[in-house]
C-alpha cells in the first residue's frame, strides 16, 4: 500500500518517498482514518466526502484544511494523539518562540513524548497496559535518534498543529523555521481548557472534547455551510454508495453535520442523522432501514430511492438549517 501512495503522490505533485509513506499509513491507522485492513474507516470517508464536496470534480490543488476539515480533524486528533499536542503546546507557549533546529537538537519532542509515557504510567492501573507503557518509555529512552531520523517525529506534529491553526511558522520548508503560538490564542484555549494528559483522558471519556473545541474552531457567519440536515445527509449516502458501501455508517453521517455544523445547537451531535432518518422511516418504513451492530445499537443505515426522494423533499421545504 505504501507503494501505491507514492505513486498516487508523483501522480498529484507530492514528492513522497516510501518511507515516508508507510509512515503516514501507520499514523492514519493510529487516528482511526484506517482499519487494520487498509480501509476507510467513518472518519476517513468524512474526510474524502468533505473533500469532494470542496472540489467538486475540480484537480486537487490545495493541501490545506477547509475550516470544515479544521473542525473534524482537530477533534479526531486531540482525542486519539492529543498528549503530546499539549505537552509541546505547553512547552511552546511558555518559550514563546523557537525554531526546528532546536527543537531537532534538543531531541525535544523524543523527551516530551517520555513525559506523556510517564503521565500515563502514573495514571494506568491495569498491570498489560503499565507494561506497555513501561517498555514503550525505556525504549525510548534508550534510542537515540540521529536529526536525520528525528525529521519524521517532529514534521508530523508540526504540521498538524499549523494546519489546524496552533501555531505559526515561518520559512517552514527549511530547517531554520522559525515556530510560534498562534497569534488568535486557540491554541493557549486549548492547554487552558485541555493543560494535561489526565485532563484529555477525563473529557473523551465523559464525551465532552467537542464542548472544549467548539469555541476554538467555531464557524462564522461567513463560512457557515448553507447545507441543511437533510441535504448534508443526503449529499453524505450518494458518496458512500458511489464508494461501494452497501450501508451507510450512522456516524461518517454524524461527522460530517458536526464538521459543517449543520446542527450549531448543541456541540454534541452524535445521534443526528439518526433523529432525521427516523423521520423518514415512520412515513414510510420500507425508505429507511437500520442496521445495529454488535452492541445491538444502530449504526448503518440502508435508504431505497423512495427515501432518498424524502430527504431530497426535507430539503426543499426546509427553509432553515436543523
Amino acid at each position: 500500500m505504501a507503494a501505491a501512495l507514492v505513486q498516487w503522490g508523483r501522480a498529484n505533485g507530492y514528492a513522497v518517498s516510501l518511507p515516508a509513506a508507510a509512515y503516514a499509513i501507520a499514523n492514519a491507522r493510529h487516528l482511526n482514518l484506517l482499519d487494520r485492513s487498509n480501509r476507510w474507516t467513518s472518519l476517513g470517508l468524512a474526510f474524502g466526502c468533505m473533500e469532494h464536496l470542496a472540489n467538486a470534480g475540480q484537480a486537487l490543488e490545495r493541501r490545506e484544511l477547509t475550516v470544515f476539515q479544521q473542525r473534524l480533524y482537530a477533534k479526531q486528533y486531540v482525542e486519539t494523539a492529543g498528549a503530546l499536542l499539549i505537552k509541546f503546546g505547553q512547552w511552546l507557549l511558555n518559550v514563546g518562540e523557537t525554531t526546528e533546529d532546536a527543537i531537532r537538537d534538543d531531541a525535544l519532542i523524543e523527551k516530551l513524548f517520555i513525559n506523556v509515557l510517564d503521565e500515563y504510567l502514573e495514571m494506568s492501573v491495569d498491570i498489560r497496559d503499565r507494561t506497555q507503557i513501561r517498555r514503550e518509555r525505556d525504549r525510548m529512552k534508550a534510542v537515540r535518534y540521529s536529526s536525520i531520523t528525528q525529521r519524521h517525529k517532529r514534521r508530523p506534529l508540526l504540521t498538524t498543529m499549523r494546519r489546524l491553526g496552533l501555531l505559526e511558522c515561518e520559512l517552514c520548508d527549511t530547517h531554520n523555521a522559525r515556530i510560534r503560538p498562534d497569534r488568535s490564542g486557540r491554541l493557549r484555549a486549548l492547554i487552558a481548557a485541555i493543560p494535561d494528559a489526565r485532563t484529555l483522558e477525563e473529557v473523551v471519556n465523559e464525551g465532552t472534547l467537542v464542548d472544549d473545541l467548539h469555541p476554538l474552531y467555531a464557524i462564522t457567519p461567513a463560512a457557515i455551510a448553507s447545507r441543511a440536515a437533510p441535504q448534508l445527509i443526503l449529499e453524505a449516502y450518494v458518496y458512500a454508495a458511489d464508494q461501494g458501501l452497501h450501508a451507510c455508517p450512522l456516524e461518517y453521517i454524524d461527522g460530517l453535520i458536526y464538521a459543517y455544523g449543520v446542527h450549531e445547537g448543541a456541540a454534541r451531535i452524535a445521534g443526528t442523522a439518526e433523529r432525521v432518518l427516523e423521520i423518514v422511516r415512520r412515513s414510510a418504513s420500507s425508505a429507511v432501514r437500520f442496521h445495529v451492530n454488535r452492541q445491538g445499537r444502530r449504526a448503518f443505515v440502508v435508504i431505497s430511492d423512495s427515501g432518498l426522494a424524502s430527504i431530497m423533499g426535507m430539503r426543499v421545504s426546509s427553509g432553515s438549517r436543523d
